[in-house]
């Protein structure tokens, strides 16, 4: 990407690094599916308390900005370096100003609709998770904010962090469509794979439960016999 380095603040550290165990965002979406199926089927105990420490992580970072990692910008981060940003699922501009009153300090190019009429506000100040943050003019210096921009500002960070949690459910629920799917095209490809019996309805089911009352047996017709004529045992000769 222009030989611009790709950079983010989405990092854990501790006992939440050790249940992420280097997954990327679509590997912690599967986790999480997992996770719920556990949950509903009795999972073991180290199931439970990973999938419950990724829920967490996902909740409680939702803007993709975590403390550890705005520090690990900050230090990694040469001076004057310009970097591509990615956060809440945006792209952003990132430089790294070397200039006397914010040396070592990190900003992003104000691009927010927020900003479409506020002329003077060019960079924002990447120094809070929260987005409680300052802006400044092309030249690094810090414009006050009237309080409709404040809170123009303000509805800009949130419709941030609204659209990102969206999409991430958005991308669970389609996740997990993909997998149901998955399993039922491996059982329909199993060669002795069977559909499941259709259930029955309750009158069919009844009908087959009362038992037939048993036929009479049939009742033998008697063929009258023809009667036999009588011989005569004497012979006459004419």
């Amino acid at each position: 990407m222009m030989n611009l380095p790709l950079v983010h603040g989405w990092i854990a550290s501790g006992e939440i690094a050790l249940a992420l165990e280097g997954k990327g965002y679509n590997q912690l979406q599967e986790s999480m599916i997992r996770f719920q199926e556990a949950k509903e089927t009795g999972g073991s105990e180290l199931q439970l308390s990973t999938g419950a420490a990724i829920e967490h992580f996902l909740q409680d970072s939702a803007s993709q900005l975590t403390y550890e990692g705005l520090v690990q910008l900050h230090a990694e981060l040469e001076e004057r370096a310009v970097a591509v940003f990615f956060r809440n699922n945006h792209f952003s501009t990132l430089v790294k100003v070397s200039a006397r009153q914010y040396q070592g300090c990190v900003f992003l190019l104000a691009t927010d609709e927020g900003f479409k009429e506020q002329s003077k506000i060019v960079w924002e100040k990447l120094n809070e998770v929260s987005g409680d943050t300052m802006y400044c003019n092309s030249d690094f210096e810090e414009v006050k904010l009237d309080d409709q921009t404040s809170e123009q500002a303000t509805m800009a960070e949130i419709n941030r962090i609204q659209e990102a949690d969206l999409r991430a459910k958005q991308e669970t629920e389609d996740l997990e469509l993909a997998r149901k799917m998955q399993t039922e095209m491996n059982l329909a490809s199993q060669p002795n794979s069977r559909p499941p019996p259709r259930p029955k309805s309750k009158p069919e089911a009844a009908a087959r439960a009362v038992p037939r009352p048993d036929r009479p047996p049939p009742v033998p017709v008697s063929v009258p016999q023809p009667k036999q004529k009588k011989r005569n045992s004497s012979c006459s000769l004419s």
